[in-house]
């Protein structure tokens, strides 16, 4: 009786922490950057594009779970998901789920992606790992196209912060 409610208790804590598991919003560039634009708000946004199928994307994703935990509320950390909508279920959930990522994660979904690519930087060929830092009140918006370790974004965010 006692090994069957165990059982039991168990199984029901499992279900509670997948109902309770980060949701990822689809959403696309143009609604994203709107949420992190807005005048006068003194916010950083590092917004990490990557994939679950990009292996430097995936090697990186540390440095910035990091960075959010150990950030100021000023800044804020998005892991923006280029994967395929198809896949929201079946490969990104299990995937933030696994490495129990808590650092908030959207899946972008543009019907254009030339036009998305350039909106996000011109500079922009469309590799990933890729990086934007946007603080409107500040009027920093920087692009990276490459992988960052924790210092490297660290040294990066300090030195954009204070010029």
């Amino acid at each position: 009786m006692i090994k069957n409610l165990l059982v039991l208790l168990c199984f029901t804590c499992f279900v509670c922490s997948l109902c309770s598991a980060q949701q990822i919003p689809i959403v696309s560039w143009s609604e994203l950057e709107k949420s992190v634009t807005k005048p006068n708000v003194d916010s950083t946004y590092v917004i990490n594009f990557w994939a679950t199928w990009c292996k430097p994307c995936i090697e990186e994703l540390p440095a910035f779970i990091k960075l959010q935990d150990s950030s100021k509320q000023n800044v804020k950390v998005i892991l923006a998901s280029l994967d395929f909508k198809k896949d929201l279920s079946t490969k990104l959930k299990p995937f933030v789920l696994k490495r129990t990522i808590t650092t908030s994660v959207v899946l972008l979904y543009d019907q254009n992606q030339e036009e998305f690519i350039n909106s996000v930087s011109t500079m922009w060929s469309g590799a990933l790992p890729a990086t934007i830092i946007i603080n409107t009140k500040r009027n920093i918006r920087s692009f990276y196209e490459r992988q960052f370790t924790y210092n490297e974004l660290t040294e990066v965010l300090h030195s954009l912060l204070h010029q």
